[in-house]
């Protein structure tokens, strides 16, 4: 039996090491030079350094190299997010930016972050815990995206772009093997059909032994069982760039499970069926170990691209996406969930990029049509949702001279959602079975933003910004009560410096203004959806790159983070007050990633170490100690050989979370219980590329 030690005491001489590295980091360097980092995330090709925005972006590279398995490893890369498992969830992902999130999966709830693969919004939460074995890089957008990104950027947008089909042949093949019998195994084939039509194809699968024991059988629990595919063509024409492709992920992972280490002898990954006294549901067994996840979905895209008269360039982007999801597992008490759900978008955009100015603008269409079966402590109910969106955007931006920079952008987002919850006779909830019916709600709303920029010198640039975002409002699965609009005004000051050829300094502060949060709490009638009240988050973000020699670069970053209720909702009195801290909100958060190259023999040897710290937070509004998760230092470690010219060989040894770091990922105030992060995992890869 595996057993897992807390060495929180162990770590000080870490911190004090990092701390001095970072500190060292500021002092002149030599004449190394950093690569340029490439981003779109306004739709067009630019250097990150010339951006007004606050980003964190990871290539192909950093992703290997680090070795991001899945989006949960984005925690270590970027300042003040939190990405988490939903909790009992395998597939669903809750993200939180700067203190503002959303960890409600179920219908009615919308997420805070918006979450783009190749462009297409993902509309829910559940089957949104990517995998990274197909992705060509990320980028981590803070703040408000509203004005190009629309349906529920609020608080920030993680833009994820998948590997493209490209005129050349080549085929990559990669195989993993690790602790807890983990395997995992990826290929992807890239052809060139003709000199201008090029198709791809790939394909991957990953097993791995859960981590949590049930004691009174000795079995392990949580088994990770995924396998996927994408196939893809892409037509370069002189004046037309057509791309199409589909994909789908099956993945039968079972749901996670929780435990109570305050009554195992304060061990985070054992459980008993004396923990969690079982209600039965009719749609399953309700005995431990008997759980279950079954996540399918799938989808296709087409994207067109067309360069017009006067550097004009159109694009479109069409996608349908379906997804069915079947899971039994524990939250508070035996929780089950049937949800079938499909959704179509539309975006079209005109675009001009000339010296003097800069221009998008579009339209976009959003539908989605779901329906969820739930039980959940005594009697069930089924809702549906149809939600309609339409959006017109614009974003200009002016050059006034070569050195300053005004940008304006405006969306108005329609929204209309019809909501129909419908309950057993022996329902919970009290106001779930009086409120149970069709309801019907729309919502417009003007988002905006306004930037000014200004190019100190060639290597340094200023911005402050003041933007806008909106989210729309819905129902409590739970009572059906409705929830009204959330929206957020931020202020934002940042300055992106290259100080010399090897040390870039990015650095931004920023101040959140929530009006009406939405939330999930306990109330008189139970658990329910409400508007909060009002929120103020603020605090400061920086990352430095620094090339230390031709052989090391180190990237780092830290952010600190402080929030408050500054109006708190009457039917929310019950669970928070004023002196109440936020979810998900840890006040500090840092990290490095060092990386060191060498010439060995005829190859090179790749060495990467991260740590990242994260800071106190609590998992639920209430503030509740015994399921909050500590202060967490986490350190992975890959180190690869590559070699070969025609044909690239690549060997690795990896270990994450190496330390063995015990923490509380998610929680659940009801019963007292975490649902504890994964442990420390250790591995091998060997890929082939010719």
């Amino acid at each position: 039996m595996k057993t897992h030690n807390n060495m929180k005491s162990k770590y000080s001489p870490i911190k004090l090491a990092i701390t001095s590295s970072i500190i060292l980091a500021l002092q002149p360097v030599a004449a190394q030079e950093l690569e340029r980092i490439t981003v779109k995330s306004q739709y067009k090709e630019e250097d990150l350094q010339s951006v007004p925005i606050a980003i964190t972006a990871l290539s192909e590279a950093d992703i290997e190299r680090r070795n991001m398995t899945d989006a949960l490893s984005i925690n270590d890369a970027v300042p003040n997010i939190n990405i988490a498992k939903n909790f009992g969830a395998a597939s669903g992902m809750k993200v939180f930016l700067r203190g503002i999130g959303e960890d409600e999966s179920r219908l009615g709830a919308d997420p805070a972050i918006g979450v783009y693969v190749d462009g297409v919004y993902v509309g829910r939460q559940t089957g949104a815990l990517l995998d990274l074995a197909d992705i060509e890089s990320i980028e981590v957008l803070r703040g408000p995206q509203g004005t190009l990104y629309g349906r529920n950027s609020n608080g920030g947008a993680i833009r994820v772009t998948t590997k493209q089909p490209l005129l050349e042949d080549e085929t990559t093949i990669k195989l993993s093997a690790g602790s807890d019998r983990l395997t995992d195994g990826y290929i992807n084939i890239n052809k060139a059909l003709t000199d201008k039509l090029a198709a791809q194809v790939s394909v991957m699968s990953k097993s791995r032994d859960g981590f949590m024991r049930n004691t009174d059988n000795d079995e392990l629990l949580g088994d990770v069982d995924k396998n996927g595919a994408k196939v893809a063509l892409k037509y370069f024409g002189d004046v037309w760039e057509i791309t199409w492709s589909a994909d789908f992920m099956r993945d039968n992972s079972e749901p996670g499970y929780p435990t109570k280490p305050e009554l195992n002898n304060g061990d985070s990954f054992t459980l008993n069926q004396a923990m969690f006294p079982l209600t039965p549901l009719i749609n399953g067994e309700t005995e431990i170990g008997d759980f279950y996840n079954s996540t399918y979905q799938r989808g296709t895209m087409l994207k067109t691209s067309r360069s017009l008269d006067n550097g004009l360039e159109f694009n479109s982007l069409t996608s349908y996406r379906e997804l069915d999801n079947e899971l039994l597992g524990i939250i508070i008490q035996s929780f089950y969930q049937n949800l079938q759900q499909d959704q179509f978008s539309q975006e079209f955009r005109l675009s001009n990029d000339t010296e003097d100015y800069s221009w998008v603008s579009g339209v976009y269409f959003f539908r989605e049509d779901a329906t969820q079966d739930t039980e959940f402590f005594f009697g069930s109910n089924t809702t549906d949702l149809l939600t309609n969106s339409a959006g017109l955007f614009g974003q200009y931006t002016y050059n006034i001279s070569d050195d300053l920079h005004l940008t304006g952008g405006a969306r108005y987002t329609w929204e209309k959602k019809e909501f129909n919850g419908q309950t057993s006779p022996d329902y919970w909830n009290s106001a779930g079975r009086e409120n149970q019916g069709l309801q019907e709600e729309s919502w417009g709303h003007l988002s905006w933003k306004a930037v000014i920029a200004y190019d100190i010198n060639p290597d340094v640039m200023t911005y402050a910004s003041i933007t806008t975002g909106f989210k729309s409002g819905g129902w409590s699965t739970d009572s059906f009560e409705s929830v009204d609009e959330e929206t957020v005004t931020t202020y934002e000051i940042g300055v992106k410096s290259d100080l010399s050829k090897a040390l870039r300094l990015n650095v931004n502060a920023f101040y959140n203004d929530y009006i009406d949060l939405q939330v999930n709490g306990t109330t008189d009638v139970g658990v329910t959806r409400i508007n909060a009240g009002d929120v103020k988050t603020y605090g400061i973000e920086a990352n430095l790159m620094w090339q230390i020699t031709e052989d090391i670069v180190l990237d780092s970053f830290i952010g600190t983070l402080e929030g408050e209720y500054s109006k708190i909702n009457d039917n929310a009195a019950s669970f928070i007050n004023e002196d109440s801290e936020l979810k998900q909100a840890p006040p500090l958060s840092y990290g490095m990633n060092l990386t060191y190259f060498k010439s060995l023999g005829d190859g090179q040897l790749t060495t990467n170490l991260q740590y990242a710290y994260t800071d106190k937070q609590y998992n639920d509004l209430a503030n509740t100690e015994i399921i909050a998760r500590q202060e967490t230092n986490i350190i992975n470690a890959r180190v690869s050989y590559t070699w070969g010219t025609d044909v690239e060989y690549k060997a690795a040894l990896w270990a994450k979370n190496a330390l063995d770091e015990e923490y509380s990922a998610a929680g659940t105030t009801g019963n007292s219980a975490i649902y504890p992060g994964v442990p420390r995992t250790i591995g091998i890869d060997f890929s082939v590329n010719f």
